[in-house]
């Protein structure tokens, strides 16, 4: 045999007995796991910083991406976990994207109401991460004001983003009031009177002559507020954090569109991809314990001092918060009535927006009309 043939066939034999390695180092490399999340969060950046810093801390070498996923607006692409507001679980869940069967692998660690829906329990497949519910935002010297049994019965001006939640307060509403899924558009469709009631009400109360910059692109309300020209906002509790009035000069309360009815919260939940295999799942399930963990929840929300007001799910977590913050103590009193319900919507939804939205703000529009009030 020459030379070259001796050389070529050791070089040959040291390539075959290489490949096992290469193969192994390839199997071993690791992978990461995406995380669409809801971008419209205070201080974002530094929860998934610590969320990225805790999972490396446990020694997992899989990279944690967090991608943004407007789930207002459509299907989110490929991902791992998805992070969604409660009104589009049978959106995700109808379409199949939604993997069931972890419930024993996660501590029980919020309001035991946001594990139902629709009369169905869903802790098995959507984990609370953030509680979202409407306040009455005022000043404390106004704090009388939050005293009316109902919205209907308010003595003051109130600032809402009306165009942009109409269609959520609509959803909402439905929920409050029965177990059974909003009816779909399309033929045979009737609005369901008492919610719609509901809505028309909540705009009613608002500030008319501000109806034309009340969706969020344009709204002022909490801009107005600090200047002292409307006695009160309606909106979420984080909207606290956007104004420069101390949060010590303000007071808060969950009021109900209708006297007796319960509170109703809108829940972002957590769910781990139907298409994740086991392996895959219980690295979510680890994940997911980690973005409702009570520390990271708590330190989130505490802000270094300064409160965000978002309203973690961690019961645990919130509970601290109330003890420091007399803001929260009013939101803890909120989340943990036992007749709270996680608002939902059905499967549905984008095109239900899309048909119904319009036509229920027309209707609003009319009700300015006939009350002689010019929808600016």
């Amino acid at each position: 045999m020459s030379i070259r043939i001796r050389s070529c066939a050791c070089i040959l034999a040291l390539c075959l007995l290489s490949l096992p390695f290469c193969f192994s180092a390839a199997a071993e490399e690791p992978g990461r796991i995406v995380i669409a999340m809801y971008t419209e969060l205070p201080e974002l950046d530094r929860f998934t910083d610590a969320v990225i810093a805790e999972w490396g801390r446990r020694g997992h070498a899989e990279e944690l991406v967090f991608v943004p996923w407007d789930c207002y607006s459509g299907l989110p692409g490929e991902s791992d976990i998805y992070c969604y507001d409660s009104a589009f679980f049978y959106t995700l869940e109808e379409a199949g994207l939604l993997r069931h069967g972890g419930a024993a692998e996660l501590p029980a660690c919020s309001f035991p109401w946001t594990g139902r829906m629709a009369g169905a329990d869903v802790s098995g497949t959507a984990y609370p991460f953030i509680l979202c519910a409407d306040f009455v935002i005022t000043r404390a010297e106004n704090a009388s004001l939050l005293s009316a049994p109902s919205l209907d019965r308010l003595s003051c001006t109130v600032a809402a983003p009306v165009k942009s939640m109409a269609f959520s307060w609509y959803g909402r509403e439905h929920s409050i009031r029965s177990a059974a899924l909003p009816p779909a558009a399309g033929p045979g469709f009737e609005w369901d009177e008492d919610s719609l009631n509901a809505v028309i009400l909540i705009a009613g109360i608002t500030e008319a002559e501000w109806y034309g910059a009340s969706s969020f692109s344009s709204y002022t309300g909490t801009e107005r507020f600090d200047r002292g020209e409307t006695d009160a906002i309606y909106g979420f509790s984080e909207s606290i954090y956007g104004l420069s009035t101390p949060a010590e000069e303000l007071c808060l309360r969950c009021i109900p569109s209708e006297e007796g009815l319960p509170n109703g919260f809108f829940v972002d939940y957590l769910s781990v991809s139907a298409s994740a295999d086991e392996v895959t799942a219980a690295k979510c399930l680890e994940v997911i314990g980690i973005m409702t963990d009570a520390d990271i929840q708590y330190t989130w929300a505490a802000n270094d001092g300064s409160p965000l007001y978002c309203i973690p799910a961690s019961r645990e977590a919130l509970t601290r918060l109330a003890a420091e913050d007399p803001l929260y103590a009013c939101i803890l009193e909120a989340a943990a009535q036992e007749s709270n319900i996680a608002a939902f919507y059905n499967g549905a939804y984008y095109t239900d927006k899309t048909a119904l939205k319009p036509l229920m703000l027309m209707l609003i529009e009319e009700m300015l009309e006939e009350r002689a009030v010019p929808a600016a």
